[in-house]
């Protein structure tokens, strides 16, 4: 592990930035990870997270891309002095003293892990749980696709309805007698709230001779003829009347 992770205090330097390391004379860098963490047992855990990034940057800013090795640095010095308060004996009369340092450390890993981008500092064991969860989230979602997907199928046809070539227009026209029927009591037989419903079921279900219909032909024809994609349909090919029949 390198010796300058962390930003010491300069020598003789009696208004240090607060998160810098050290003491005020003498600089034993060797013991870096014991004035961290005793920055850490000083610090408001308020502070916690702005003391993390506070030395990771002064780090990359020497050693550029080397975040994750930082943080396994830090994950690491942190893990193994919980390690150590754990072991030691309840009935010390450091008890007290070890109980909140092992507490400040707990709330600091907390705090620095969720810069863990590469889940390096988190227990084997609680990635195989959370992925067998996430597992079991996406076989649940599968099966429930799966069911939408067969339901769907239900209403898929074998093959398109072929209109005869060179009678699309005329098809259309009827389509948009349709649209425009009343019934006796004046009301539309059909309604829709927009227009893209009837050029998506022409699109998806007919096929002009043995060729589909484009999406965008179909739109073409059955936009309101307010839009600048409406297509007017020749004399000629309106050879068919809808009419009302009276009872």
């Amino acid at each position: 592990m390198r010796n300058d992770l962390f930003k010491f205090r300069e020598r003789f330097d009696f208004s240090p930035n607060p998160f810098e390391i050290g003491r005020p004379v003498f600089r034993d860098k060797g013991s870096a990870d014991n004035f961290f963490l005793l920055k850490i047992y000083d610090l408001p855990q308020t502070s916690y997270d702005e003391f993390y990034c506070y030395h990771l940057k002064y780090f990359i800013d020497k050693y550029p891309g080397e975040e994750r090795y930082f943080h396994e640095c830090v994950n690491d010095i942190v893990t193994t002095r919980i390690k150590y308060y754990q072991s030691q004996n309840p009935f010390s009369k450091k008890h007290s003293t070890n109980i909140r340092s092992l507490e400040s450390l707990g709330s600091f890993r907390n705090i620095f892990s969720k810069h863990d981008k590469w889940n390096s500092s988190t227990p084997v064991s609680d990635l195989l749980i959370e992925k067998d969860f996430e597992i079991e989230h996406l076989r649940t979602r599968i099966k429930e696709l799966e069911g939408q997907i067969k339901e769907c199928l239900k209403y898929e046809p074998s093959e398109k309805i072929s209109i005869s070539r060179g009678n699309l227009a005329t098809f259309m026209d009827l389509l948009r007698q349709i649209r425009t029927l009343q019934l006796p009591n004046g009301t539309k037989m059909l309604t829709a709230q927009g227009y893209s419903s009837a050029y998506k079921m022409v699109s998806k279900y007919f096929a002009h001779g043995d060729k589909d219909i484009p999406f965008g032909t179909a739109q073409n024809y059955l936009s309101p003829d307010t839009s600048s994609k409406y297509i007017e349909i020749a004399e000629k090919d309106k050879i068919f009347q809808i009419t009302l029949k009276h009872l």
